[in-house]
């Protein structure tokens, strides 16, 4: 029941009820302890070691209940920064997607979608070099869930597509 924290820093990853769906078998979501907005610990993709394009990588959430709820939203942290230049032709852009299910993951629905210059939290928006964010260049992103609420099932689930 709300208010649901998931702070990652927990030694075990995927948290207990949350799952990753790697259909490539390859790089996919993991703990890191490189990175953190607050606390020790963050989750991340290693874009920069991997340019498998077109693969996508979930992180889901086990059924949440918001049976009772009136309102909800939901907030994260998010860094990142492009590898390309994006005005050069061609540019590469790693999404992020936030989706919600009220019918036990049978049917998803995309409430946040993110790339490019929209998903960079840093200045200079590019760099060949790997992107380890110290904890300013985090952005705090809030998504409004109240048109989901009352439900017993709600289920979360952050999308990673790779392009590059």
């Amino acid at each position: 029941n709300p208010p649901i924290v998931e702070g990652i820093e927990n030694v075990t990853f995927p948290p207990t009820g949350w799952s990753v769906n790697n259909p490539d078998a390859a790089t996919t979501w993991a703990r890191t302890t490189a990175a953190a907005k607050t606390g020790a610990a963050s989750m991340y993709m290693d874009d920069f070691n991997y340019n498998a394009s077109g693969e996508v990588d979930e992180f889901v959430s086990p059924p949440l209940s918001f049976a009772s709820a009136t309102s909800a939203q939901m907030t994260f942290e998010v860094a990142y920064q492009l590898y390309t230049d994006p005005s050069a032709n061609p540019n590469y852009s790693d999404t992020l997607m936030v989706l919600i299910s009220t019918d036990c993951g049978v049917t998803w629905t995309n409430v946040y979608n993110k790339f490019g210059t929209t998903l960079t939290t840093v200045i200079p928006t590019f760099s060949t070099v790997e992107f380890v964010p110290t904890s300013s260049q985090w952005r705090m992103e809030t998504i409004n869930l109240t048109s989901y609420v009352p439900t017993a099932s709600m289920m979360i689930k952050f999308r990673h597509a790779c392009f590059g």
